[in-house]
């Protein structure tokens, strides 16, 4: 039986990724254990200066919430915990639940880099496998490199080779059918606990919000479909507009991963071939559209993320490790 295989029990950590379908860490917890234990650490201060204001903290705990009746549904439940180290948090949770694996969806900003190599180096040393994968972009940073295998310099150049991309994004997997109980003894902190705010009026004035939005995966999927069926076909002549509103609003679902960006994605392609077999070319329309994620995928994939991917820390040789030893679990 293979290291996978084996293991009895994963802890999954959602981070950026909030949501069920398209989440390549959740269906591989599945695959390799019978108990898979889901956890949410909120500890905005490792953010430092670029902790989320007042609405993203809003955001942020709606979608919490929102991600927790989800799994609830399916059988399991979501385990919530609020530290200021959350490498302490995760280790804890381990001894706590005898975990033998902690796996996660890769993270490319700075901060996120530094922190998973702390949290993957300190699981290493107490004998536990940590396991990553990609689920917030369209190809990972290492595999869209120039001839020379450097990162583009120029967006130009960078959009020029992911449309020339030898193969399509991975598919979006769908949501599981159900879930493994968590032990009822398992502590989890209630989402008032989590203090996403400083005081009441600040809670109370996000309230505000909920007139314009609806945080969640529901809430994404049902933007991402009004705006391919209304904005999208006038986006190539108007999103530049000022008096037309031809944006997808799509930034905060996809900030906090509540919407796949492989889902957009294949939603567009989808779209456009509707279009097309009815007789009405949106082919400019929608590549002006994936244009717009492509600029999102070259901000993690450009020289400056890719520097402190080979000099601060050695986090591409240890994914790609990782990833080559996955492949033969």
């Amino acid at each position: 039986m293979s290291e996978a295989t084996a293991l009895s029990t994963v802890l999954l950590l959602f981070r950026k990724d909030l949501r069920l379908d398209d989440n390549p860490a959740l269906l591989a917890a599945l695959q390799a254990a019978k108990s898979v234990i889901p956890v949410f650490v909120w500890s905005p201060e490792e953010e430092g200066q670029f902790q989320p204001g007042r609405c993203s903290k809003w955001w942020w705990r709606q979608s919490v919430i929102g991600l927790s009746q989800q799994i609830t549904s399916l059988g399991s439940r979501l385990i919530l915990r609020r530290a200021k180290d959350s490498c302490k948090a995760v280790l804890q949770l381990v001894h706590e639940t005898q975990a033998k694996a902690v796996f996660m969806n890769h993270l490319y900003d700075p901060i996120s880099l530094v922190k998973d190599h702390t949290l993957k180096q300190q699981l290493t040393d107490a004998g536990i496998l940590c396991r990553t994968f990609g689920a917030c972009l369209l190809f990972e940073p290492w595999d869209v490199l120039d001839s020379i295998g450097q990162p583009f310099t120029t967006f130009s150049d960078f959009w020029t080779q992911l449309q020339a991309m030898p193969q399509q994004p991975p598919f979006p997997s769908p949501p599981p059918a159900a879930l493994p109980p968590v032990h009822p003894k398992l502590v989890s902190q209630a989402i008032h606990d989590l203090d996403f705010f400083a005081n009441k009026e600040q809670e109370e004035a996000s309230r505000q919000l909920e007139s314009k939005w609806v945080p969640g995966a529901a809430g994404g999927l049902a933007r991402l479909e009004a705006f391919l069926t209304c904005q999208l076909p006038h986006f190539s002549a108007a999103k530049a507009r000022v008096d037309a509103s031809i944006t997808s609003r799509l930034s905060p679902w996809i900030h906090v991963g509540s919407l796949s960006v492989r889902f957009i994605y294949y939603r567009v392609r989808a779209k456009q071939a509707e279009w097309l077999v009815a007789g009405d070319d949106q082919s400019e329309s929608c590549q002006h559209f994936l244009r717009q994620l492509a600029y999102r995928e070259y901000s993690r994939c450009g020289p400056n993320t890719m520097l402190l991917f080979w000099q601060t820390v050695p986090l591409v040789i240890a994914v790609q490790v990782h990833d080559s030893l996955d492949s033969s679990l």
